[in-house]
């Protein structure tokens, strides 16, 4: 704070706007939550993945928060329902696990896991203003 009692912080450079096309990265978190859509509570859950790439024997997605660098991150929502039909099914079929009706599919064992995935940027109003979000394309999520 300055003499005045005002409020002075400094200006940092920010996040680096994530280009589109292929990365790499790890599943590093599973955080469940629930949505409310039309009156009705679902179960829901956001995957999270860093962004790996390198530059020069350097990672491009780097940031400094509290004077320690942190990895960039990306995440999916989907729902927490488990068939050949729903988002996660068919993320989960498309790295090469086996899915039984009748069985539960144990998500820690998607924690570490490191994959390959493209990316778009999409413009959506996010309270009130236009704002340009890089998103995964879940069906490109491939393992490596």
């Amino acid at each position: 704070m300055s003499k005045q009692g005002k409020l002075v912080l400094p200006v940092t450079e920010g996040r680096r706007e994530i280009e589109e096309g292929k990365h790499i990265g790890t599943l590093i978190e599973i955080t469940p939550k629930d949505i409310v859509s039309g009156g009705k509570t679902i179960p829901y859950m956001d995957l999270v993945f860093t962004i790996e790439d390198e530059e020069d024997g350097v990672n491009k997605y780097v940031y400094e928060e509290d004077g320690e660098p942190q990895l960039m991150t990306l995440k999916i929502g989907c729902s927490q329902t488990v068939s050949r039909s729903s988002k996660l099914g068919g993320l989960l079929v498309s790295l090469g696990f086996q899915l039984k009706a009748g069985e539960n599919f144990d998500l820690d064992q998607l924690l570490g896991l490191k994959v390959s995935y493209l990316t778009s940027n999409v413009e959506k109003t996010y309270n009130g203003e236009s704002r340009v979000f890089c998103e995964i394309l879940p069906s490109t999520i491939k393992k490596l």
